[in-house]
């Protein structure tokens, strides 16, 4: 990696996907202020040994009373920062999983058991990398990198479209995730990638919602917006689901999977159209919770991997 990209890192550590670098920073947060004081500094030390790692490192700032925290922080979007700047590193397939539905003619939803998505995806990698994550025998290089990898996703499997392909004549395939389902007209020669989505406005719903205030330094709108994700929480968070990931993110997803269903498409959305006021505020709150509740879960699941035994 170049000595340029690693400066970029720097200044401009939240730009990222689904959520948006600020989702994933407060789904972070959240867990940190639930970690206990020897998993914050195990998780510190892994990340500290992401040798092979330079744009890890690169993330953590110079100075500052909370440098550590920011840190981990802000490696929670690492996963979507390699995408397009280091596609060596790049899993775009472990972000999400694909649960296939449609609608019948009354618009009810039907599922589609039959049709299957990649058998690589977050349901099967999450697992895998919090294993690693918790697995002492491994190097603090590997842990860390899974580390980065396990923020990531678990805010990742909590945004209700990384669960869901919706099927229609016009997506014989599936959406994907909402991508398809675009919220502005087509405008020629604009590439189509630019134009509003379900999707993106479902990553960006709390600081679409809630935006930031000129005057708001980065540290105190993350403060603002984790209270009014507060007042959202509301999804229980087993303790006992730390113990068996595999069925705690199957289960996951399938919470999130019902949520696209009922409430990520609502009738008053129409495709090639701006989102109504309504929608934005309804993917708001529903953000808010599933937020809430994945910080709630990494804290829970970190815990169990890094925490004193």
């Amino acid at each position: 990696m170049s000595a340029l990209s690693i400066f970029l890192v720097c200044l401009f550590p939240s730009v990222a996907a689904a959520w948006n670098g600020v989702g994933h920073e407060l789904v972070s947060r959240i867990a940190w202020q639930d970690l206990s004081p020897s998993a914050r500094e195990q998780a510190i030390a892994l990340l500290v040994g992401t040798e092979e790692d330079l744009a890890i490192r690169a993330m953590r700032p110079a100075y500052g009373a909370r440098r550590d925290q920011v840190w981990f922080e802000r490696v929670s979007t690492w996963p979507d920062w390699v995408r397009s700047e280091l596609p060596s590193e790049n899993r775009s397939g472990w972000h999400y999983t694909n649960y296939f539905w449609t609608e019948d003619a009354k618009g009810r939803a039907v599922d589609l058991p039959e049709r299957r998505g990649a058998d690589v995806n977050i349901a099967t990698e999450l697992p895998r990398l919090i294993g690693v994550l918790g697995d002492h025998s491994r190097s603090a290089s590997e842990r860390g990198v899974a580390l980065a990898w396990v923020l990531h996703l678990v805010g990742d499997l909590h945004q209700p479209l990384h669960c869901s392909a919706r099927v229609t004549d016009r997506d014989p395939e599936g959406d994907r995730g909402g991508n398809d389902f675009k919220l502005s007209p087509a405008v020629p020669g604009q590439e189509d990638w630019r134009r509003d989505n379900l999707h993106r406005l479902w990553d960006s719903s709390l600081t679409r919602r809630w935006p930031k205030s000129f005057w708001e330094s980065d540290w105190r709108y993350r403060d603002r917006l984790l209270e009014i994700v507060a007042g959202y929480e509301s999804t229980p968070v087993p303790s006992e689901a730390i113990h068996s990931p595999e069925q705690a993110v199957a289960d996951w997803a399938v919470e999130g999977f019902e949520l696209a269903k009922t409430t990520c498409y609502p009738p008053s959305l129409v495709r090639d159209r701006p989102a109504p006021a309504q929608v934005l505020e309804t993917a708001a709150e529903a953000s808010a919770g599933r937020i809430a509740a994945a910080g709630r879960r990494l804290g829970g699941i970190l815990e169990a991997a890094l925490g004193a035994n």
